[in-house]
């Protein structure tokens, strides 16, 4: 407890310093032999990190890479790690590579996790309970150069075992995000996803796992706010995505401007299909009780004509079928500044405009020109 460490190597160009408030663990399995190790607890509170890394000597980069042996090839068994509890709370770190021009800032309130385990010869990870309340977290980069061949060398890299992430539960509470691409102009308005600064951001999930055989989610809540004036009031369902099938149900997505209630499943043979064999898609879609506001589609285009952002588009919808052969029993959409329209029927040939055949029962249709050039500009 309350350990303060400072290191600086001008000729490495590092400098850490470290404060140590409380730092606790249990063991209660060590099994080198077998690289098996178990932690009961894991505590650290109170402490904080900075570590920066400047340009090192150009003798100390020469003489480094001149001693890294480049035919040796990494072997043995890699460790599993289990910690049964683990918890940071107020922990500070701060990063910043000026070599990279990497930064990270990180003030964690509270981190907790539950039977964690880190299976690295699998690549392999797995979690009962996770969370992250309170916190702050900075992350800001410039992307290298990727169009120099001339440093591009021929390396066998060993096939690494597909990655495997698989959380029970997961919970973030009233946290504040940052993201910034330093090698992108930040854009004057907008959502600019080079440069994000979200805050009040909440999620709950379960059954979370992304694996090679594709990613599932039980999202139970979720909401934030973006510096562009985009909030996410709720957000919730259930998502399923592999080779096979691409499925939302009970889906729930609130703004202060837009509702969409939406149940999505796509079945296929293969991702091929989507693009090449619409006939083997096999699509049933339904959106009730669904408002669109434009205010919100603005934040991410700028096509949205300015007298048209305080517009809503109403649509209630079910279709179902192969993708070139499709059934509608409804197909219902109001709004913007004088659309109705009510229709049923189906459509036959989609994709392909030339062989796509409608048979529609128009019960109303009622659209102007503006409206159309605000749907498709």
């Amino acid at each position: 407890e309350d350990i303060g460490i400072n290191y600086r190597d001008d000729v490495a160009g590092n400098d850490a310093k470290i404060y140590l408030g409380a730092f606790k663990a249990k063991l209660k399995t060590f099994d080198l032999a077998g690289q098996h190790y178990v932690i009961r607890d894991l505590a650290l509170n109170n402490t904080s990190l900075r570590y920066l890394q400047q340009k090192p000597l150009v003798e100390l980069v020469q003489h480094v890479t001149n001693s890294v042996d480049s035919s040796e090839k990494e072997t043995g068994k890699l460790p599993l790690i289990e910690v049964e509890n683990f918890a940071f709370n107020n922990v500070k770190v701060n990063y910043d590579d000026q070599i990279s021009t990497t930064k990270a800032v990180a003030d964690v309130n509270e981190l907790g996790l539950v039977n964690l385990k880190v299976d690295l010869t699998n690549s392999k990870y797995s979690v009962e309970d996770a969370k992250l309340n309170k916190s702050n977290i900075l992350f800001a980069f410039k992307p290298a150069p990727s169009n120099d061949l001339k440093k591009v060398k021929d390396t066998v890299v060993a096939e690494k075992s597909a990655l495997g992430l698989m959380i029970k539960n997961i919970s973030l509470a009233d946290n504040n995000v940052q993201f910034d691409n330093l090698g992108a102009k930040a854009s004057p308005k907008g959502m600019d996803f080079n440069h994000l600064k979200i805050t009040g951001l909440n999620f709950g999930a379960g059954d979370v796992s992304y694996s090679a055989d594709g990613i599932k989610a039980n999202v139970k809540n979720g909401s934030l706010k973006e510096k562009s004036g985009f909030a996410l009031n709720e957000l919730k369902g259930n998502a399923v995505y592999n080779d096979k099938q691409i499925k939302l149900s009970n889906f729930v997505l609130k703004t202060p401007n837009t509702t969409i209630e939406n149940a999505t499943e796509l079945n296929f043979t293969s991702m091929d299909d989507l693009t090449k064999h619409p006939e083997r898609v096999k699509l049933a879609l339904s959106l009730k009780n669904t408002t669109i506001g434009l205010k919100d589609a603005g934040y991410f285009s700028d096509a949205i004509p300015a007298n048209y952002r305080n517009e809503k588009i109403k649509i209630n919808a079910d279709v179902n079928g192969y993708l070139n052969n499709l059934n509608i029993p409804r197909l219902q959409i109001t709004g913007l500044k004088n659309t109705q329209i009510d229709i049923s029927g189906t459509a036959k040939g989609l994709p392909d405009i030339n062989k796509t055949f409608l048979d529609l029962n128009i019960k109303k249709l009622y659209v102007t020109k503006s409206d159309i050039l605000v749907a498709v500009p």
